[in-house]
């Protein structure tokens, strides 16, 4: 097996644990009404190492144009996760009556 091969395992790992964390923090979400801070960094976190592997992987398997479509969906998931720790934050402040 080549180490392309291994890096596609690690991408479809990496899926399935972004889902996995998706959907435990639905679960609590539902049941407390909060979302769950440090499940929805774990799945960012996972995502953008997802990404990088699947990034290095396109450009070893296929050219450099998917390699910028790689990069678009890091800056992508890169944004909304900044955006996702600045709501957390805001609404953190405003929990203690900042």
């Amino acid at each position: 097996m080549a180490w392309v091969d291994y890096a596609l395992y690690l991408v479809f790992g990496g899926v399935a644990f972004i889902l996995l964390a998706f959907a435990a923090n639905l679960v609590i979400t539902a049941k407390t009404g909060k979302s769950s801070l440090l499940l929805s960094r774990i799945y960012y976190i996972a995502a953008i190492m997802t990404v990088l592997v699947n990034l290095v992987r396109s450009v070893a398997v296929y050219n450099w144009g998917i390699w910028l479509a790689n990069l678009l969906v890091l800056a992508c998931v890169g944004v909304a996760f900044r955006r996702n720790e600045r709501d957390a934050k805001s609404t953190e402040e405003q929990g203690r009556g900042r």
